[in-house]
């Protein structure tokens, strides 16, 4: 639940943006496509992946298990 989580906000981080830079380059040349397009897509999946979790994690409700343990993980 916490790398989904981390990932849901992996968009967001300054922290990690070196990071997606570095898959954005090694995703454009395995796939064949330019950097641009490699990062809308892969900017396209990571909005998709954090709206879906969010909405997850709001239907749960705050006192769920995993939104204390996500709340315990930050």
């Amino acid at each position: 639940m916490l790398h989904l989580d981390h990932l849901a906000n992996l968009r967001q981080s300054t922290a990690d943006a070196g990071l997606l830079k570095k898959q954005v380059f090694l995703l454009s040349r395995s796939l064949g496509l330019d950097e641009r397009e490699t990062r809308d897509r892969l900017e396209r999946m990571l909005r998709r992946h954090e709206e879906e979790w969010r909405s997850f994690v709001g239907f749960l409700g705050r006192g769920s298990f995993v939104a204390q343990w996500i709340a315990r993980g930050h």
